[in-house]
């Protein structure tokens, strides 16, 4: 996802070239970034304030499995994922290098 964009585009591998299969818009223009649960089957897509929604691959649905989260200030959020439990992980970095990373549950 680049900045200001509102859209992913998914590329699947034939023999040795990547080749575009689709486009999705993603639930938010704040979307930071986006990532395929492990099993391929939804995108996770986490917005720039914390919040993360999931998007079925299979049908396009789309579902909020987190809101917005403002209590990590300094931070940037760069990615979330299922846990093998179903809860939601997420990882909040330091925008300046005083701060440590934080791993997030829920």
């Amino acid at each position: 996802i680049f900045p200001g964009d509102d859209s992913v585009t998914i590329f699947a591998r034939s023999s040795s070239t990547w080749l575009p299969r689709g486009e999705v818009r993603t639930p938010a223009s704040t979307a930071a970034t986006a990532h395929f649960s492990t099993s391929g089957s939804s995108l996770l897509v986490s917005a720039a304030d914390g919040s993360v929604t999931e998007l079925q691959m299979s049908n396009g649905q789309t579902s909020e499995l987190a809101s917005a989260n403002t209590g990590h200030a300094g931070h940037a959020w760069a990615g979330a994922c299922r846990l093998a439990s179903g809860d939601l992980a997420r990882l909040a970095v330091p925008v300046e290098s005083s701060s440590q990373a934080k791993f997030i549950l829920g």
